[in-house]
């Protein structure tokens, strides 16, 4: 199958996709039971199947609306996974915001801390300058 991946990369992109689709389905299990030690895992096989995939892509050929049909398909093929693949991601990522964001709402409730001493700093990330900064009126 090696010769067969060196003659068509768009089937070796597909196949790396795919595993990329299923390590994404384990990642989303392992937030949703808090398995850190199963995160690991994924994080250090997402890094690995992106370098292989990165490695590909300049000898990826986008087809043409001349290519033939086959190519065209398998192109499709890969298009609808990339998305999938995408759509999976940001699921990922919103479930890891959510968490954190469940994190930071118990440290305020153990520390007792106002959730709305909390503000977006120049950076756009969440921080508790609010809180640290006092103005005084004239």
């Amino acid at each position: 199958m090696g010769a067969l991946n060196e003659q068509h990369p768009q089937l070796q992109l597909r196949a790396l996709l795919s595993r990329f689709e299923i390590v994404l389905a384990t990642e989303y299990e392992a937030l949703r039971t808090r398995d850190t030690e199963a995160l690991y895992d994924v994080i250090e096989e997402k890094m690995r199947l992106a370098a292989e995939i990165e490695q590909l892509t300049p000898t990826i050929k986008i087809p043409t609306p001349q290519s033939p049909a086959a190519e065209q398909a398998e192109w499709e093929t890969i298009r609808k996974l990339l998305a999938k693949c995408e759509l999976e991601n940001r699921t990922n990522g919103a479930t890891i915001s959510a968490n954190q964001k469940f994190a930071t709402s118990m440290l305020d409730i153990i520390t007792g801390r106002r959730a709305v001493e909390r503000t977006y700093g120049a950076s756009g990330r969440l921080s508790n300058q609010a809180a640290r900064l006092r103005f005084e009126r004239v």
